[in-house]
């Protein structure tokens, strides 16, 4: 991809996309933590093993606990990407082009905070569904999914801000 086309991706209306996937992974989840709240008994699933089975179990409290850690980290993300004058960059930023590295490195950031929000939206649902009897585990095939879509995410921008230099 050639660094105009990078450039188009990390803005305008396609720099939105990514915040508002972000927001409604952000609903879900919290309406997938009601759901459970309200559902689940007091003991709930709280880790899953290489299998997909769960293999820990604690109290009700940890949905409310993983939401907060979610939400607490979308924000700390949100306040991070308005901080782009101070990022680090794999190449040296100039003055030529330090704009494009911070645009890059701010839709980097926004598809990040979307995938980690739906990431744990799924996890939750996942806690929700084993801990209701509605499912016997996780799905490795899925949290392998996610994990080559972040570390992707990552890659494809880190190349668009080599090109960028």
């Amino acid at each position: 991809m050639t660094n105009d086309a990078s450039l188009e991706f990390c803005h305008g209306w396609l720099n939105r996309v990514p915040e508002y996937l972000g927001l409604v992974a952000l609903g879900t989840l919290v309406a997938i933590t009601y759901q459970g709240a309200v559902a689940l008994p007091e003991r709930i699933p709280v880790h899953f093993g290489l299998s997909g089975a769960p293999d820990g179990w604690g109290p009700k409290l940890m949905l409310y606990v993983l939401a907060g850690i979610v939400a607490v980290t979308y924000v700390g993300m949100t306040l991070v990407q308005r901080q782009s004058r101070k990022f680090n960059y794999p190449v040296k930023a100039t003055d030529e082009n330090r704009a494009r590295l911070q645009m890059i490195t701010v839709g980097l950031i926004r598809w990040l905070k979307a995938e980690i929000a739906a990431l744990f939206a799924y996890l939750q649902g996942v806690v929700v569904q084993v801990g209701t009897g509605q499912a016997v585990g996780l799905s490795p095939a899925v949290m392998v999914g996610f994990m080559a879509a972040l570390l992707g995410t990552v890659a494809v921008f880190t190349v668009w801000m080599v090109r960028a230099k």
